[in-house]
């Protein structure tokens, strides 16, 4: 009767334990390989069936595709031009303007991102709440809203053709 022993062996880079039974008088180089092929094949094909329900698999993300300025509702296309003429910007900025509420927010009045404080239209970061005219409370409100994006955009970029450039090349303002 041959004695066997199950050890649990460490494979990286992965943190997998794969029980493997040691032989106290076969330890030529040749079984262990087999040893070692075949926990590589179990391991391969537990990966593939991916059983393992708290980690998924993450996906490559899709490179970023321009929006148009159509998907910006009529009614808030309004509230841009209304909120330009109450902050005395030039209505010649009112295309950068609405490009850059376009890739923000899809002109979705209040919408939120889930990933950080950004909100509205332009989508501000809790910091710059104060630039709408009544704080928080004005998310909501499309013309607010549109008067604090043009606010962070001329303090910032000092132009919107600037801040359209600089979202351009990375994707953020």
């Amino acid at each position: 009767m041959t004695k066997h022993y199950t050890a649990l062996v460490y494979l990286r880079p992965r943190i997998h334990y794969f029980p493997i039974q040691i032989y106290p008088n076969a330890f030529s180089t040749r079984q262990l390989k087999s040893q070692h092929q075949d926990n590589q094949q179990t391991r391969t094909n537990m990966s593939a069936r991916h059983i393992h329900n708290h980690r998924p698999i993450k996906h490559s993300k899709q490179s970023w595709q321009e929006k148009s300025t159509n998907v910006v509702p009529l009614y808030v296309q309004s509230a841009l031009r209304s909120a330009i003429e109450l902050e005395g910007v030039s209505s010649a900025d009112f295309n950068d303007l609405l490009w850059i509420m376009a890739q923000e927010s899809a002109g979705i009045v209040g919408t939120r991102n889930g990933a950080s404080t950004a909100r509205g239209l332009y989508q501000l970061l809790r910091a710059q709440y104060g630039l709408n005219p009544h704080g928080e409370q004005s998310f909501g409100n499309a013309v607010e809203e549109c008067q604090g994006g043009i606010r962070y955009i001329y303090g910032r970029y000092h132009s919107a053709k600037s801040a359209q450039d600089f979202w351009k090349r990375h994707h953020w303002y």
